[in-house]
């Protein structure tokens, strides 16, 4: 079993914004008493709120990659029925009903998925690329020849769009793997992103392979002896197993919703924990506040301190309420918006 080795911090820091954001991340006094309070009563979280500068480099790279994703998605943007699609999008997301949005059978499903893609992808995908270049570890592990990349619930394409560009944007030696699963069946939207990426920005034939791999993450079969659930019947284990890095991005509240119990949704990120190989990057992101609230028997628990508490992660770098916002020079054929989420970088012990 192959050990990923990368630098060691001295300890876990708090996510940096030292390109995007020109300066270190304030944590008051108050921010760090609060932190300690939820780790001892798993019932409330500290945050860390920056804010962030324009800065011509990094909105050079976010209108590079905009444009990129403005003509992989033109058909969608120019159909006259993109509004009402995407309505009908916001109205399941209202009612929680995850499943109906990117795993449904309906003869518009596809162009449903591709609709969700085109509004969701750009301001996602902007601040995933930031997440990386703030934290030298997740950078280093994404530029290194022969990374490995899972983004577990990733269809909609903001991961293999991000990660791609960090590593291509400009001239790259080397090969690496970025393989996205999901029960979504996002296939020919991926394929398509990937066929764009690989013109736009001059990839090499051989360095980069982007499998899609369809597959239900809540399978108590997941992912030790998982199959694809395509006619491929790709197995799952050795993505984990081999992996440099593995994505959680916005893909945790739709598990525990999707779930019975939550019960579910703690055994899936046991199993995952458990399979990957020691050294192995573990990022989350998802939702700041009370939307990542887990209400388990008659207590609130904050996700993020659930998270820290599980055996078998070393936390790299964490921020509690990370803020992107958007430079409003930039151009885009769908609304642009803010985002605040938390981030999480665990390295598997």
């Amino acid at each position: 079993m192959p050990q990923h080795k990368a630098p060691k911090p001295s300890g876990r820091s708090t996510i940096g914004h030292s390109r995007a954001r020109g300066g270190s991340a304030v944590v008051s006094a108050a921010s760090r008493q609060a932190r300690q309070a939820a780790t001892q009563s798993a019932a409330a979280s500290a945050s860390t709120v920056s804010t962030i500068p324009s800065q011509p480099s990094i909105v050079a790279d976010h209108q590079r990659l905009l444009d990129l994703l403005a003509s992989n998605f033109a058909p969608e943007l120019a159909d006259p029925t993109f509004a009402a699609r995407l309505q009908e999008i916001k109205s399941l997301f209202f009612e929680r009903k995850f499943l109906d949005i990117f795993a449904g059978t309906d003869p518009a499903a596809d162009a449903r998925l591709a609709v969700y893609s085109a509004r969701y992808i750009p301001y996602r995908a902007l601040a995933y690329l930031d997440l990386i270049r703030d934290v030298p570890e997740l950078q280093l592990a994404v530029e290194r020849d022969g990374a490995r990349a899972v983004f577990l619930g990733g269809g909609a394409g903001s991961e293999l769009a991000a990660f791609a560009y960090q590593r291509f944007y400009k001239p790259s030696k080397g090969t690496v793997e970025m393989a996205t699963m999901d029960i979504g069946r996002f296939g020919t939207v991926l394929a398509r992103l990937e066929g764009t990426l690989r013109e736009s920005l001059n990839i090499p034939d051989g360095s980069l392979a982007a499998p899609s791999i369809l597959c239900d993450l809540l399978s108590p079969a997941w992912p030790a002896t998982a199959t694809a659930s395509d006619d491929a019947g790709t197995p799952i284990a050795p993505y984990i197993r081999n992996a440099t890095v593995v994505t959680l991005f916005f893909t945790l509240n739709e598990l525990f919703a999707q779930s019975d119990s939550k019960a579910a949704g703690v055994s899936f990120i046991q199993r995952l924990i458990s399979s990957l190989t020691p050294g192995t990057l573990l990022v989350v992101a998802d939702s700041a506040g009370s939307f990542s609230d887990l209400v388990i028997g008659s207590r609130t628990y904050k996700i993020t301190v659930l998270l820290d508490m599980l055996p078998g992660l070393e936390c790299v770098a964490s921020d509690d309420a990370r803020w992107f916002r958007f430079d409003h020079g930039l151009r885009y054929g769908a609304k642009l918006e803010n985002m605040r989420y938390f981030a999480r970088v665990y390295r598997r012990k």
